[in-house]
């Protein structure tokens, strides 16, 4: 347990050393030797934790946001989730834009999905309990439904991430989301809908 702790101190203290140079230059440009002289390790141990620069910025925004998000895997509270989320990119702006700028809109997009999926899955899995809707069908909505979202977040980052604008997203979200995504289950437990 303890080897265990100070692992995680280590890998904090090379993420918070990775972000005070995020905010000052593009990720592309920041060096391992730049953050371990600055965190006062040894070039073997940012090695025993990562692969490299990019799988040190995957695991902070995993520990900072994604972690966190997860909570709100459920039709109850997934407005919830996305305020939180748009709270996070908004008081990291320049981590967010960092990583946008250096990693590309392609790397950003397979990060949320790959962290995301679950939770807009879980969100699915109980918007279809007591109806008979093939797991196909729920993965089929998870992809469409998260393929839609990474796209709003992604044009809400490019577009100067204004605070109210995150709130008519989110408000338009609800909108869209609320009782609609049951009624595609619904229609897929009974697929006589389907010829209508």
């Amino acid at each position: 347990m303890k080897q265990y702790a100070s692992s995680e101190r280590t890998k904090q203290a090379l993420a918070l050393s990775l972000k005070k140079f995020m905010e000052k230059k593009p990720l592309n440009k920041i060096t391992v030797r730049e953050i371990i002289e600055d965190c006062g390790v040894n070039r073997k141990t940012f090695y025993y934790h990562f692969q490299d620069i990019f799988d040190l910025t995957e695991w902070m925004f995993d520990r900072d946001a994604v972690d966190f998000i997860r909570q709100y895997n459920s039709v109850e509270n997934y407005d919830d989730g996305f305020r939180f989320l748009f709270t996070y990119i908004r008081n990291n702006r320049h981590l967010c834009a960092c990583a946008l700028d250096s990693l590309g809109t392609a790397y950003l997009k397979r990060f949320f999905y790959k962290d995301l999926y679950e939770t807009v899955f879980s969100v699915i899995r109980e918007a279809a309990a007591g109806l008979e809707v093939s797991q196909e069908y729920q993965e089929f909505l998870a992809d469409f439904y998260l393929g839609a979202l990474i796209s709003v977040f992604m044009n809400w980052m490019r577009n100067g991430m204004d605070e109210e604008e995150s709130e008519k997203i989110i408000r338009y979200l609800k909108l869209t989301l609320r009782g609609n995504l049951r009624s595609a289950l619904v229609r897929a437990d009974n697929p006589n809908h389907f010829l209508n």
